[in-house]
């Protein structure tokens, strides 16, 4: 399977390479690694699964992350791994 890094550490140039080598994969599965760069703003069609390792930092962010999913009357599905210790940082 391949494995796309999307972050803001790279240049333009290489992230637009990058999308678009994820985005034309034809009937092959992919796995699109990224930071919240690719919540907004950016459309891939086809995306089943959304998987967050981190809370987002407000309501907003998170409908957007798992937007993605939800593209093109498509439905998808979303997953979020949460550590205990995140527990305390949002109840206080």
């Amino acid at each position: 399977m391949p494995i796309f890094e999307l972050t803001g550490k790279k240049s333009h140039k290489t992230r637009n390479e990058i999308m678009f080598k994820f985005k034309s994969r034809s009937n092959t599965n992919a796995l699109l690694l990224c930071t919240d760069l690719a919540s907004r703003g950016l459309d891939f069609e086809e995306i089943d699964y959304v998987i967050q390792y981190d809370l987002a930092e407000n309501i907003d962010t998170y409908i957007h992350r798992v937007g993605r999913t939800a593209r093109f009357c498509s439905s998808g599905k979303s997953i979020i791994f949460i550590d205990k210790s995140f527990e305390m940082k949002y109840i206080n």
